[in-house]
């Protein structure tokens, strides 16, 4: 009866549109963040932030590149600085980095955007969690019944509201990875929008762009986080994701490409890859003017992988 019950429950949910989705915290990334120790380079980690979580398909890319692993650890809306900064310290760790960056991502005061994960792995993860932290992920992975906001409590407070609860539009998987379903958004698509470009107005008010020489002084320290990482063997790659409308146009005037990326992508000492140097990016659709739909996501990711491959960083 209970097995019956929760067959229903599970065919009411997925019949109004709700996908399983795991709760993506902090002892989830930990639990791929250890499965890195001693990785060579057919280990690929993914670092960065939401638009490699969505905008790299790890389908595709290893239906063109098999016999490569991919490890996502990126984290919404915050620097790859520090996950980056642990990976160049872990002397077990010799594989193959591709972080997805940005002039913003970057500067001094998001150093420590990610910190917190970082601090969590080693201080407050321990191998006796992983079988619980699997388990669950396995189980939200495969039931959308146990997404949080179809729990008792948040389903009761939306139906006194008088309505359902929303459909999720992302949804994160066991592996980490994040699947955007942009048609299924139930919200403005321009408030969304709107709302981005007036939050990082603001930040920009509060965190300027860096000076040229802050900026030189921390390329630098990415560029001796890619020596130590490379000197053990590993490869590391940098990618800049497309962004359009006027969030590209507000990123353009605030961080020129001549006066940052050009003078990262000539220093940092790895593989620098621009999406306005690849072919074929121009016509590539992001609904949300920051992230890429999903066929041209799927698309991206192949173009990467042939250009990682073509620039050695790819042995195959």
């Amino acid at each position: 009866m209970a097995v019956a019950a929760a067959w229903a429950i599970e065919a009411f949910w997925r019949d109004r549109g709700h996908r399983p989705g795991v709760v993506s915290d902090r002892d989830l990334w930990a639990l791929h963040r250890g499965t890195l120790e001693g990785a060579d380079t057919d280990d690929i980690v993914l670092l960065g932030g939401s638009r490699i979580e969505l905008g790299f398909i790890e389908a595709a890319f290893h239906a063109d590149h098999p016999g490569y692993r991919t490890v996502q650890l990126a984290i919404a809306g915050r620097g790859p600085y520090a996950v980056l900064r642990d990976l160049a310290a872990d002397e077990t760790f010799a594989g193959t980095v591709l972080c997805s960056i940005t002039a913003r991502a970057l500067q001094p005061e998001r150093r420590d955007d990610q910190a917190a994960w970082v601090d969590h792995y080693h201080t407050k993860w321990s191998a006796l969690r992983r079988p619980e932290v699997w388990v669950d992920a396995q189980l939200r992975g495969r039931l959308a019944l146990l997404q949080s906001h179809l729990a008792i409590r948040p389903l009761l407070l939306s139906l006194r509201r008088g309505r359902w609860p929303g459909v999720n539009y992302v949804v994160a998987r066991p592996d980490r990875r994040r699947v955007a379903d942009f048609e299924r958004m139930q919200v403005d698509m321009q408030r969304i929008i709107t709302g981005r470009l007036a939050k990082i107005r603001g930040r920009l008010v509060d965190e300027p762009p860096p000076e040229p020489a802050a900026w030189a002084e921390l390329v630098a320290e990415v560029a001796g986080f890619v020596d130590a990482i490379e000197d053990r063997g590993g490869r590391v790659a940098f990618v800049r994701f497309p962004i359009r409308g006027e969030f590209a146009r507000l990123m353009r005037e605030s961080y020129p490409r001549e006066r940052y990326w050009d003078v990262f992508a000539a220093n940092v000492g790895a593989v620098c890859l621009h999406d306005a140097e690849l072919e074929g990016t121009d016509a590539m659709r992001c609904p949300d003017e920051s992230h890429l739909a999903y066929d041209d996501a799927v698309r991206f990711t192949q173009l990467i992988g042939r250009e990682l491959q073509t620039r050695g960083v790819l042995a195959r």
